[in-house]
């Protein structure tokens, strides 16, 4: 994974990722936006489908990690961190779109 230094804010996917539960299921997730934060890189997925325990109206964040060799995404359950990765987030929606009273 090349690293990423600003965050991004993805717009135009096109294309879904596909991430497993712990029990198998598959679930189509949208790309939202990659942050980094505190020397780690998160990103906000949002599910196509609402799937067990999780609402299709609820962005989840997940952390990139390597494992042997090969990069891989982890869901974060620290709301300290996902309220750092929304906050940055929320600042960055403003800026693309205009605060909207």
């Amino acid at each position: 994974m090349s690293k990423v230094t600003k965050p991004t804010l993805h717009q135009q996917n096109e294309e879904y990722l596909v991430l497993a539960t712990d029990n198998g299921q598959e679930v189509e997730f949208e790309q939202i936006a990659t942050i980094p934060l505190d020397g780690q890189v998160y990103t906000i997925l949002l599910p196509l489908k609402p799937f067990e325990g999780f609402d299709s109206c609820e962005g989840l964040v997940f952390v990139h990690q390597q494992a042997n060799g090969q990069d891989r995404l982890a869901i974060v359950t620290d709301e300290d961190i996902i309220d750092g990765v929304f906050e940055i987030y929320n600042q960055l929606f403003d800026e693309a779109f205009g605060q909207q009273n």
